[in-house]
């Protein structure tokens, strides 16, 4: 077996694994909730946009966005792999693998893929474009959260377009009422997360 198709079969037994943890903590979850609720609704603590990013949501209409993450998402208990996303409207399937993705692709849901896996190697350019703005949407709202925590400011706007405006203009109105923070700042702070914000600013500047 060549080394990169040894690479490849050690990270499908990591999100192996981490699909089998996240089964076992919905199993415990679903002992607290009432049995005939189909979709359960996380807790703020099981919901924290903190968390690392381990799921890539992709709308089934790509200038559509689900704001939430995967664990933040309702459960549910039925199947570990389907979750619902109230403001789409829309199931969420979780797939981890190629053929898996090639059954619900064309399909009208939207589908979780596990974050820079193996999967998302083979996708074209437009997802994978999405796939770069849902990350920056994401880590948005971490770090507008943190910056200065407010419910309000987190990301409302389900159109992929609407939502990177709101991030940037918040940035923006940030930048102007607070002396301490200026943009070198925010593009530091996404720079950690290798997300040129320049590319963002430029594109609403523009538009």
């Amino acid at each position: 077996m060549y080394k990169k198709d040894l690479i490849n079969e050690a990270l499908k037994d990591i999100e192996y694994f981490e699909d089998k943890a996240l089964l076992k903590k919905e199993k415990i979850l679903k002992k607290v909730h009432r049995k005939n609720h189909r979709y359960v609704t996380p807790s703020n603590d099981e919901s924290s946009v903190y968390k690392e990013l381990k799921e890539i949501i992709i709308c089934k209409d790509l200038t559509k966005v689900c704001i939430k993450r995967w664990d933040e998402l309702e459960i549910n208990f039925l199947n570990p792999n389907e979750k619902f996303c109230s403001k789409l409207n829309k199931k969420v399937i979780k797939v981890t693998n190629e053929y898996n993705y090639n059954l619900v692709k064309n399909d009208d849901i939207c589908i979780a893929i596990p974050y820079n896996g193996v999967l998302q190697k083979l996708l074209d350019d437009n997802i994978l474009k999405y796939i770069a703005d849902y990350v920056f949407i994401q880590v948005s709202r971490s770090l507008i959260l943190s910056s200065c925590y407010s419910e309000q400011y987190d990301i409302q706007e389900f159109e992929i377009h609407k939502a990177i405006k709101y991030i940037v203009s918040y940035i923006q109105n940030n930048i102007e009422n607070n002396k301490y923070i200026e943009v070198d700042d925010w593009i530091r702070w996404y720079k950690e997360f290798d997300i040129d914000l320049t590319k963002y600013l430029d594109i609403i500047k523009f538009a």
